[in-house]
């Protein structure tokens, strides 16, 4: 009997670990440098990815700076947490200081849905949606998520491009059309990491999120 318990239990635990495992790229400290196509650099995006289990912390630190003629004409700090647990986002925080205002975005998994508080104002979303921060390969699979911005839902839909060479490392990386909102060009490589992503404003101007370096 304890032979055939562990033979047992040598089946099972591999599949169990497989299906507890989170989704998405490996842990570590993600770095962007953001760019105006007319504008040059604007600032960073830094994201880092701790798991531990089936629990999954993500964080953001964003910080723009914008100046024309030694004066400030923009400026942002803002702070993002997200917490994942079996493959679902529990809560996400969004904390933006522009100098003049605060803006603030939660979104909490409740009985209901997914509830969200924009400034105070609130309203309920289906379980499961993803918000539009980029750091998720899964999103390019969901036909809708949660703006960052206002915590509006957003339908989109997205196209594969097929893979292509990018950057200076030489990566094989699959480019995705996203439109529904603003649209948007990712690259994310085999691993799922996010190695560029375009936004596109409007006409020509875009602002590029590109990856500094990979994870040491």
């Amino acid at each position: 009997m304890p032979r055939l318990l562990a033979l047992l239990l040598l089946l099972v635990l591999p599949a169990a670990a497989e299906a507890s495992s989170p989704a998405g790229p490996p842990d570590g400290t993600y770095r962007y440098s953001i760019e105006h196509s007319e504008h040059g650099k604007l600032g960073t995006h830094v994201i880092t990815i701790a798991t531990q289990g089936d629990t999954r912390r993500v964080s953001a630190d964003r910080r723009l700076l914008v100046e024309r003629l030694l004066i400030v004409v923009y400026r942002e700090n803002t702070l993002i947490e997200e917490l994942w647990q079996g493959g679902q986002l529990q809560s996400y925080s969004r904390h933006s200081d522009y100098g003049d205002k605060v803006t603030t975005l939660t979104a909490t998994l409740g009985a209901e849905g997914l509830v969200i508080d924009n400034d105070g104002q609130r309203s309920t979303l289906p379980a499961g949606l993803m918000s539009t921060h980029f750091w998720n390969p899964q999103l390019v699979e969901q036909s809708q998520l949660f703006s960052t911005e206002d915590g509006g839902p957003l339908q989109g839909s997205v196209t594969q491009a097929g893979g292509e060479q990018h950057g200076g490392q030489r990566l094989t990386a699959t480019r995705f059309e996203m439109t529904g909102g603003e649209r948007r060009t990712f690259w994310f490589d085999d691993r799922g990491r996010l190695l560029r992503m375009d936004l596109h404003r409007g006409g020509d101007e875009v602002v590029t999120f590109q990856l500094e370096r990979l994870p040491g």
